[in-house]
């Protein structure tokens, strides 16, 4: 692997040797590495990590949260050592929102890590999230555990212990911290893990597999799964907690606190429950109690982790002290975070290395340590070709004149590989994966480059987003009472739209039971019981203005329905006619893909989902045949449909057609001509932009060179559908959120 190759040639090179046995050393006081550029930084940790060189494990302080997950991503692609991001909640504690569980999930993955496994790792984080407060030691010992081939457990059994742990039942399983349960089949998202589907022979495990949560198809087979908690608290005696809830609480906080504890009744971990964990009493840690004392702490730019740290600290003292002021939390004993005196002692207990790219530690003044030695990485920035295919070629062969070994790192290797042949070079290494930015390591005569310095692209690479996560489906109808939230609009089945009111008990022949109180015109009020909380459907309408409530016992609601149904069944006759027409006609087969194509289509930065990649096929498919192109791409924001579509989009244009992307606003016209000339700007096609954002006269020219063929591909808002707007030679339409236009408009 050539990865691996180059590491060790950093190692084994007497500058590798000269940084590798300093930081060796548990007498560590303090080391200031310069000269290492931002994109160096992966290639040189994962180095340090690699075949456990150091025996000890290292947790890096990266200068901000992008940096840190970037970093993480680009360090899994270049070793196979455990690597671990250890993110932190993006909310403070004390504005009582649940945890994130993707953020438990990367957090469990690195304790459990440390806890289990005395294999040295590298942890990547930023300064302010060792603010975070995370389950203690003991108490995550005590409630982890694991299931093999050998376990022997009931499925029952196995979804009480994760009702215990935090997780919830659901009927289809989407999002971590989830489980279902149908016959023998047991399928749990668990915390730290991929979906797994688990069958069961009574009360022996027969397999485990991993699934997907799209597809519900298992996938491969392994050999156990680790189960944690979901939330900071686990399974707290309730009575005693409100009790001391209850207690806490001045007389300002009284019905605050009834409140409160009536909702943990109802639901033990609602979203108060993670802010009463102390007095739950469950002790909590930090990420400092977990490392080993031989831990090796490397800070990227001390002065921006300082800043961030000191930051994120003032800001949850202020909104501790408003929530405080306002009467909107009740004051509790101990803070829900570290203090930033104790991030910092805690940091001088360690072997410290700082690294930045410029000696700026003279008199090290604001560091946690004493002032350590300078030492010079001499790792220096690649050189930014941006598509001069002649300049790169050039200065390549100098390289080589040079000595130097040549090593390029690109998501489309065929193209780097005809480049390097048309241009006469031999001496080159190409291959896939490795960093995503290139760099100089002029003191082993090696240069690194990837397809960011060749052609200004960015590199293919995982994404992450700690807020996300899988995105759980939204089913129309409702099945918990959790996912109904007070003066939510509501649709009943027979009733029609009303607004909930909340959860009410009510006495009927000395039995009590608990209704939900649904609001309704005229003071109408429908006392529905919990039970038959599945004949409530969710509000879809218009979020910007209110519904008007339907009037119980009256024909409001059934007039609503006809006349809907009228209007639909008058859209779908127009529909159909115009289908009718389409269908009698043949259209343009568009040229099969061309090298061009194929090049383009390598040079996306991201990975294809597998959708996404089965919407492209089909799209291709489509316009290869002489039947007039229909297809509708549905995703959510970000899944790639802009992708798809600028595909599609240069298909024609290569085949001498031109293309028209139509948009309800100018904003987003704006958005897509600038996200379509970048990407096609390695190649000469002709964009143009028809909103109000031009000029009278630019529109003028624009619709001008339209007529005469001269521009390619146009993306206009409605501007596009006026009369003087003329096409030489039209051949792909191209409409974004389609269900604004009118059927007259398409």
């Amino acid at each position: 692997m050539i990865t691996e190759k180059l590491i060790n040639e950093f190692l084994e090179s007497p500058l590798g040797q000269n940084i590798t046995s300093r930081l060796k050393s548990r007498n560590l006081n303090g080391i200031h590495l310069h000269g290492i550029t931002d994109s160096a930084k992966g290639f040189f940790l994962a180095s340090l990590i690699h075949n456990t060189l150091l025996k000890r494990s290292i947790l890096y302080l990266a200068p901000d949260v992008n940096s840190a997950s970037n970093i993480y991503y680009e360090i899994l692609n270049l070793t196979n050592a455990p690597v671990f991001y250890f993110p932190g909640q993006e909310v403070s504690p004390y504005d009582q929102i649940q945890s994130d569980v993707d953020t438990v999930s990367h957090q469990a993955k690195t304790l459990y890590h440390l806890l289990n496994n005395n294999t040295p790792c590298l942890i990547i984080t930023t300064a302010k999230y060792l603010l975070e407060k995370v389950s203690n030691k003991e108490e995550l010992l005590k409630y982890c555990f694991s299931l093999d081939l050998n376990s022997k457990i009931e499925p029952l059994e196995l979804a009480k212990k994760l009702v215990t742990l935090g997780y919830k039942k659901t009927a289809v399983v989407t999002s971590r911290g989830e489980f279902s349960s149908r016959g023998d089949i047991f399928d749990v998202f668990p915390v730290i893990g991929e979906p797994t589907r688990i069958e069961f022979f009574q009360d022996e495990i027969e397999t485990i597999r991993t699934y997907s949560v799209v597809t519900q198809r298992s996938q491969e087979n392994i050999n156990n799964i680790i189960f944690s908690p979901r939330y900071y608290i686990v399974d707290p005696n309730i009575d005693e907690l409100t009790k001391k809830i209850r207690q806490l609480a001045t007389s300002d906080l009284k019905e605050k606190a009834r409140d409160e504890t009536e909702q943990i009744k109802l639901n033990t971990y609602s979203e108060f429950i993670e802010y009463y964990s102390q007095l739950a009493g469950q002790k909590q840690s930090s990420l400092f109690d977990y490392l080993q004392k031989d831990t090796l702490v490397i800070t990227d730019d001390w002065e921006a982790n300082g800043i961030l740290l000191e930051s994120a600290f003032q800001r949850n003292k202020e909104i501790k002290s408003e929530l405080e002021k306002q009467n909107k939390i009740i004051p509790l004993p101990e803070m829900l975070i570290v203090d930033i005196e104790d991030v910092l002692s805690n940091l001088k207990k360690y072997s410290t290395c700082f690294i930045d790219r410029f000696q700026t530690f003279d008199d090290c003044r604001g560091t946690p340590v004493e002032c350590p030695d300078n030492v010079n990485s001499e790792f220096m920035p690649q050189d930014r070709f941006n598509n001069q295919l002649e300049v790169f070629a050039k200065k390549t062969k100098e390289w080589i004149h040079d000595k130097n070994k040549i090593i390029i790192f690109s998501d489309q290797p065929q193209r780097v590989n005809g480049l390097l042949r048309e241009w006469d070079i031999s001496d080159c290494e190409v291959t896939t994966g490795g960093p995503t930015n290139g760099f100089k390591m002029p003191f082993i005569n090696i240069q690194i480059l990837t397809d960011t310095e060749i052609f200004g692209t960015k590199r293919k690479t995982k994404l992450i987003n700690l807020k996300k996560g899988n995105k759980k489906e939204k089913y129309d109808y409702y099945s918990n009472i959790e996912d109904l939230k007070t003066n939510d609009f509501v649709v009943h089945i027979k009733h029609g739209i009303g607004r909930y009111k909340g959860l009410v008990k009510i006495t009927l022949d000395n039995t009590e039971r608990e209704y939900l109180n649904i609001e309704y015109a005229a003071d109408g009020k429908l006392y529905l019981p919990v039970e038959q909380i599945n004949l409530l459907y969710r509000y879809r309408g218009s979020q910007d203005v209110l519904p008007k409530l339907s009037k119980l016992g009256g024909s409001d609601w059934e007039l609503t329905k006809k006349k809907v149904k009228k209007a639909v069944k008058k859209i779908a006759e127009d529909l159909l006619n115009l289908y009718t027409a389409r269908s009698k006609l043949e259209g343009f087969a568009f040229q099969k893909d061309t090298n061009w194509q194929t090049e383009m289509e390598e040079a996306f930065p991201y990975t294809e989902t597998p959708d996404q990649w089965k919407a492209i096929c089909d799209v291709k498919e489509d316009m290869e045949s002489t039947k007039p192109t229909d297809r509708l791409i549905c995703g959510d924001v970000g899944y790639g449909k802009t992708e798809v579509a600028i595909r599609a989009m240069f298909k024609a244009v290569l085949s001498g057609k031109q293309a028209a992307v139509l948009v309800p606003t100018t904003i987003l016209a704006e958005q897509h001509f600038n996200v379509i000339s970048e990407r096609l700007k390695p190649y000469p096609v002709k964009i143009a932009m028809l909103s109000r954002f031009r000029s009278p006269r630019e529109q003028k020219i624009s619709v001008l060179k339209l007529a005469l063929g001269e521009i390619d591909i146009v993306i206009g808002t409605h501007r596009l559908l006026q009369k003087d707007v003329v096409f030489r030679n039209l051949g792909l339409v191209v409409i974004d959120e389609e269900q604004r236009f009118g059927v007259i408009h398409k």
